[in-house]
């Protein structure tokens, strides 16, 4: 079988079809103006440079994602920037890919894991269902709530237990007042107003009480083990 050689000067490559050929003077040789039938022309996200390819072969990988060479989406893909979590506050990577398609969720609302994302919705999106919703009438949460919680942010100084963040901060950093933490859930007990005694509360930031709800839920999926 006839071998085809790369039409560019200097290069030895060969290949058993032009395809082949094509391919890879599109890819390692972008620069060059050559002809091509069948084919259009990209745009590489990551080096903005121009390349040629059958668009068959391109349509399957989507329009952001027609990269010149292996290197170039390895590198769009390892790019990126440090973003805090919508529910916790921990800074978390993302790479570009994931920020230029953010869906539903705004920059401010990208997530270190499922667990904060699925926090993130049981609070956001379905109300009063979900046990820390901030919303609605106090009741909620038992008729005690306010009294308790505000007996709660007294004793601890209106600064939070883990962190020591203090009223004001939280106020400039997150535009809300501190929360208080359930050390045992609510959910847990028959009667909301049982589970606000002072010994279950304590003040938390916004951030601290997502990391405190991520051990929780951690403990509450452990299985105990059983001995044989």
């Amino acid at each position: 079988m006839s071998k085809v050689s790369c039409p560019v000067d200097g290069c030895s490559f060969k290949s058993g079809s032009g395809r082949g050929v094509s391919i890879h003077a599109s890819q390692k040789h972008p620069e060059k103006e050559i002809s091509f039938e069948n084919k259009s022309t990209f745009k590489c996200p990551e080096c903005k440079e121009k390349f040629k390819d059958y668009k068959s072969r391109r349509s399957s990988k989507g329009e952001n994602n027609n990269f010149c060479s292996r290197e170039c989406k390895d590198e769009f893909e390892r790019n990126g920037e440090s973003v805090v979590c919508g529910w916790c506050g921990c800074d978390t990577y993302k790479p570009n890919s994931h920020l230029s398609d953010m869906g539903d969720y705004s920059i401010d609302n990208h997530f270190c894991d499922k667990d904060c994302e699925q926090s993130w919705k049981r609070e956001h999106w379905t109300g009063e269902n979900h046990p820390s919703w901030r919303g609605g009438s106090p009741t909620h949460r038992g008729a005690n709530w306010t009294e308790m919680r505000r007996k709660a942010l007294e004793r601890d100084g209106y600064s939070c237990k883990v962190c020591d963040c203090s009223r004001e901060e939280h106020y400039d950093k997150y535009g809300q007042d501190l929360d208080v933490h359930h050390k045992i859930p609510a959910k847990e007990f028959d009667k909301p107003e049982d589970a606000n005694y002072l010994i279950n509360l304590t003040t938390t930031c916004r951030s601290c009480h997502g990391k405190l709800d991520k051990i929780s839920r951690r403990e509450a999926n452990r299985k105990p083990s059983i001995s044989v």
